[in-house]
């Protein structure tokens, strides 16, 4: 199960760098944070891919 946590750990980097590398950096920092099972480590093969991005507070500007 440890193996198959740390790929499905990789798959989220990878997948997260991608993302950067079409969008550019992001202006605030920032998180991808694995839920469920694998929040849990509890994963296995036919999980499903829950995961959330957490974003620094920003206040939007008044006109």
């Amino acid at each position: 199960m440890e193996k198959i946590i740390e790929q499905y750990k990789d798959m989220m980097k990878f997948l997260s760098r991608e993302c950067e590398k079409i969008m550019g950096h992001s202006l605030c920092k920032c998180s991808i944070v694995g839920m469920g099972s694998l929040g849990r480590s509890e994963i296995t093969p036919y999980s499903d891919f829950e995961h959330i991005a957490l974003l620094e507070g920003v206040q939007e500007k008044e006109n």
